[in-house]
Formats: C-alpha cells, sequence, structure tokens
C-alpha cells in the first residue's frame, strides 16, 4: 500500500501507480482514498 499525506504528493503517487497497473505490477484496490469511518474518528480525535 502507499499512502500520500499532502496534496503535492498526491498526482505523482497517481501516475506511478497507473504506470505499475498498466504494466502488470500492481492491482488497483480502489480508485477513492479510503478514509476514516466516524468510529475510528472517535477513538482517535487527532
Amino acid at each position: 500500500g502507499i499512502i500520500s499525506f499532502h496534496s503535492l504528493e498526491d498526482r505523482p503517487v497517481k501516475r506511478a501507480t497507473g504506470e505499475w497497473v498498466k504494466a502488470g505490477w500492481a492491482e488497483s484496490v480502489t480508485r477513492k482514498p479510503i478514509e476514516a469511518g466516524d468510529a475510528e474518528i472517535g477513538s482517535n480525535p487527532r
């Protein structure tokens, strides 16, 4: 998995992972970001 924390990292990460998927080196699990649910936010309110 890859985690990008800043918007400046987002585009290079998307480009690289897109190339990896096209080459057959990786598999895309989801196209949208995975975000914390209400329960997780409640238990970790940072």
